[in-house]
């Protein structure tokens, strides 16, 4: 009889659950969502030394985020005389005020698409529930919502990672995209290596565009290859202190859901601070309500990436079941793109790079 029929979860001596026997390989854990970007944004080298957009002025309000941007000095030097009669040109270069607003709805869970989409909500009915004689209610209940939540912020991470997509720059030479090649083949043994020219221009295009400090790389199976070509230590596996590490290499975070959005040969390379995660929780200071046993509106914080989430907890006295459903006001704040010059127009600090076939040449012949 299958686990899923009627009365096959019976007081047996030799109850179990899969995962005791199959640990991490059991296949309620093979979900193939990553939180890559999530922990890059959430990290220290992402958010130390800047300050954070906040949005929530008293504990449960929003407040809207007024910010001045100093447009550069784009001006060069030349040999003149003047004097007090000679006509100047006049500069003026005002500064002008940017505003950030969390508008969007938040994320939850959601069956269906566009107008059609209903939220979704998880469901404990005590019917059920009195089938698990060896587990206590609050044990399977507590588990449940742990693996429910593990997913939910998975599924947060793919739509930051496509929202991040649609805010990438040029690169310094005002292209979309920029083309390397990072891999060649040896033609007499037809092994695959690693291409240091490749390396090179990937740090050089960086500082060409002026930008500061040590860049993150996101993405997937080919950053995943390059990374272990280089040795270059990834950042978003668990057990990594990331306020000890060499700051002379980039920070790398492999994120599977870079494969799905960009493609295999495409992944992202994101100056510190250029983009911020910005959330907003409704229920923290008064807004948090709880009455034991039938419903709480609280938050919890995800242990993987420090995230707090608001949730909705109720139970139903006349049916006799629970529901649980955690939601989240979040949006992605994304630097300016700007310089001197046509070229640097699109720059904001945040590049797609393709790595591309196999010319003689470290840059693609399309670059």
């Amino acid at each position: 009889m299958p686990y899923s029929a009627v009365g096959a979860y019976a007081c047996k001596s030799l109850e179990a659950k899969l995962v005791e026997f199959y640990g991490q390989n059991a296949a309620e854990f093979r979900t193939l969502g990553s939180i890559g970007l999530l922990k890059f944004l959430r990290s220290p080298q992402n958010m130390r030394g800047f300050r954070q957009i906040d949005v929530q002025s008293i504990p449960g309000k929003k407040r809207a985020i007024a910010m001045m941007v100093d447009n550069p000095f784009c001006f060069d030097l030349c040999s003149l005389a003047a004097d007090c009669n000679t006509t100047r040109v006049d500069l003026a270069n005002p500064a002008e005020e940017v505003v950030f607003e969390l508008t969007s709805p938040p994320y939850r869970v959601c069956e269906g698409e566009g107008s059609g989409a209903q939220p979704v909500q998880l469901t404990f009915a005590e019917s059920d529930l009195a089938r698990y004689c060896l587990e206590s209610d609050t044990s399977y209940i507590t588990r449940q919502i742990a693996r429910f939540n593990k997913r939910w912020i998975e599924s947060l991470d793919q739509r930051i990672f496509e929202i991040l997509v649609t805010k990438v720059g040029t690169n310094a030479l005002g292209a979309a995209t920029t083309d390397l090649t990072f891999f060649t083949t040896n033609a007499d043994t037809g092994q695959s290596n690693l291409n240091a020219m490749a390396i090179f221009f990937l740090n050089q295009y960086w500082k060409n565009a002026g930008n500061d400090g040590q860049f993150a790389l996101i993405g997937g199976q080919t950053l995943a290859m390059i990374a272990e070509f280089k040795k270059w230590q990834g950042l978003n596996a668990m057990g990594v202190d990331l306020n000890n590490l060499n700051e002379e290499l980039p920070f790398i975070y492999y994120d599977r859901n870079s494969d799905n959005i960009l493609g295999l040969s495409d992944f992202l390379q994101v100056a510190p601070g250029a983009a911020q995660l910005v959330t907003w929780n409704e229920y923290k200071g008064e807004k948090a309500r709880a009455i034991t046993d039938l419903y709480t509106h609280g938050t919890f914080t995800d242990p993987a990436t420090g995230i707090e989430v608001d949730f909705d907890w109720y139970y139903d006295y006349k049916c006799k079941s629970w529901t649980y459903e955690p939601f989240l006001s979040a949006e992605l704040a994304v630097n300016l793109a700007g310089g001197c010059g046509e070229d640097l127009a699109g720059v904001n600090g945040i590049v797609q790079i393709h790595a591309c076939g196999n010319p003689e040449t470290p840059v693609c012949e399309s670059a």
